[in-house]
């Protein structure tokens, strides 16, 4: 089974080519190929752990395009406030398999579970709901996904019990 207990997907479209990125628990990253649209019959790839850089509970993967090049983000969740982020280089196409590099360890609160990535004026921005401390964690990545992000977290003006998130 490929979708287990998945919160993440991530979609990129690539030469009419329709990928669908997923972390997997017990697999690492797959992805689903349609080679004709969602009518023809998908291709199982699995990437697996990518010689472990992707080692752990993957909440989020997100794949992008800069230039000619793609990359995805992976935010690995981890304990005692420690999470890791892993950049994947794709190269020209995602039919490549991609390189995983590991570009940070994040030593602050716990990364939320979902993560929504979002482009403002050329820089590329996550934003991760931090429902403990009632406001959200921002990750910026400037104008490319090759810098090492910087996180700030932003307060809610709310009680905890009137703070909800609607996407």
């Amino acid at each position: 089974m490929v979708i287990d207990n998945n919160e993440s997907i991530s979609v990129a479209i690539d030469s009419g080519v329709i990928y669908l990125f997923m972390p997997n628990h017990c697999r690492g990253l797959v992805c689903l190929k349609y080679s004709h649209g969602f009518q023809s019959k998908p291709v199982l790839i699995n990437y697996g752990w990518l010689n472990n850089t992707l080692l752990g509970c993957m909440s989020n993967i997100h794949i992008l395009k800069e230039g000619d090049k793609w990359y995805g983000i992976a935010f690995i969740t981890g304990t005692e406030n420690r999470s890791r982020i892993v950049r994947l280089e794709f190269g020209n196409s995602l039919n490549n398999i991609p390189k995983g590099k590991e570009i940070m360890i994040y030593n602050g609160s716990q990364l939320a579970s979902q993560i929504y990535m979002t482009r403002v004026n050329g820089a590329l921005f996550g934003y991760g709901v931090d429902r403990r401390d009632n406001g959200f964690t921002q990750i910026n990545f400037g104008n490319s996904v090759m810098n090492t992000p910087e996180f700030t977290f932003l307060k809610v003006p709310y009680r905890k019990c009137e703070f909800c998130v609607i996407s």
